[in-house]
């Protein structure tokens, strides 16, 4: 990942996934990260924020525990699930 954490916790509306299409007419001059601050900031305590916080949370957790399970396995582990592989292919 290009960004740590201390980045996402100094501009957590970066990482907030949103939709903004600047492609509409009139739209050419607008701030892109203006706008996903002030929606981040706006949908703070919604149920849809909380959900997404939520889902992120969940994600993470996942990633890290299977960045730990990934971190366990030893070369011979490697080679037979490589084995595998080449069987189904």
């Amino acid at each position: 990942m290009s960004s740590t954490k201390s980045d996402e916790n100094a501009q957590p509306w970066q990482s907030y996934h949103t939709v903004f299409t600047n492609a509409k007419a009139g739209m050419d001059g607008v701030d892109k990260e203006k706008v996903q601050k002030i929606v981040y900031e706006m949908s703070k305590g919604s149920k849809y924020f909380e959900n997404e916080q939520r889902k992120e949370t969940y994600i993470q957790q996942r990633i890290e525990n299977l960045r730990c399970r990934a971190a366990l396995l030893t070369a011979s582990d490697i080679a037979d699930f490589e084995k595998i592989e080449e069987f189904w292919n």
